[in-house]
């Protein structure tokens, strides 16, 4: 047991520095975990498609493990810097690691050695110690940069973007769902309800670049009485592809219609002109 582990000094040995765990960093991460945990159960229900609803599943499944590895490296682990070593003082054992073993002492609560091991300190500020140890040490010589470093920052960036875009993509497609569900409920009987119904589908659909100034674009398709759409094109362009291009990706994704009502049926060719509007206020 921890309690029963005891750190052995040798002849003249002291402990000058002690990593300092952070009672509320470990309190608020444990919660943040408990309510991810919460979010991705729910969503592993919810979830329109059944792909997300496995990637929701397995986060969900994942994520009580992360934060009992966590809670465990928090209570157990701990770190002391001496005059001659590192003491790393685990959950049944201590270990003394030499300077001249250490590769690369991280600011971040993790120290790698040249035997490719490496120690991971949850919520522990262990950033002190650290200018300690290359004050004594003063061979130790961290790289300006490293692999791990631009590993650790592509990782940062990517979930930063997925915090900021994910939710709202999964926001799009439930609205989608929803909307085609409500669709499937109900049968279109005359020319205008379709053409409301038309716009709603379109603008739904519709995922513009945003952009400085307004604009507009005005695309051409045929509706083929199935529901089949046909012969699409831009006729009016914005002057900008980007925008022409989710135009013309929205009329994509909103295949395919529903079926043509009995009034337009008859007509012999049902060709639509529809004009997507950037309106940079709204």
């Amino acid at each position: 047991m921890l309690d029963e582990v005891q750190i052995e000094l040798g002849e003249g040995e002291e402990i000058l520095a002690t990593g300092e765990k952070n009672d509320v960093m470990c309190y608020c991460f444990t919660a943040l975990f408990c309510v991810a945990t919460v979010l991705f159960f729910y969503e592993a229900f919810s979830a329109p498609r059944l792909y997300m609803r496995a990637a929701f599943g397995f986060t969900f499944f994942i994520l009580p493990f992360v934060t009992v590895y966590l809670l465990n490296s928090y209570k157990y682990n701990q770190i002391y810097l001496t005059d001659k070593r590192i003491i790393i003082k685990q959950k049944d054992c201590i270990e003394g690691i030499p300077y001249e073993e250490v590769k690369e002492f991280m600011g971040f609560d993790t120290i790698y050695l040249k035997s490719n091991r490496k120690f991971m300190f949850a919520y522990t500020n262990i950033d002190n110690l650290q200018e300690q140890f290359k004050e004594i040490y003063p061979l130790y010589k961290k790289s300006f940069i490293t692999i791990k470093d631009v590993i650790f920052v592509i990782f940062a960036v990517l979930f930063i973007l997925a915090v900021k875009f994910v939710p709202e993509h999964i926001y799009n497609v439930k609205q989608a769902y929803e909307l085609k569900k409500q669709q499937s409920q109900y049968v279109i009987t005359n020319k205008d309800e379709y053409m409301a119904y038309l716009q709603r589908v379109l603008k739904l659909h519709w995922a513009p670049p945003k952009m400085s100034k307004d604009a507009k674009v005005t695309v051409e398709f045929q509706i083929l009485p199935d529901g089949s759409m046909v012969n699409e094109k831009v006729i009016e362009t914005s002057g900008n592809r980007e925008l022409d291009n989710s135009a013309l990706f929205a009329l994509r994704k909103a295949k395919p219609l529903k079926k043509l009502p009995k009034d337009l049926k008859k007509e012999k060719e049902v060709i639509i002109n529809f004009t997507f509007d950037y309106n940079v206020k709204n």
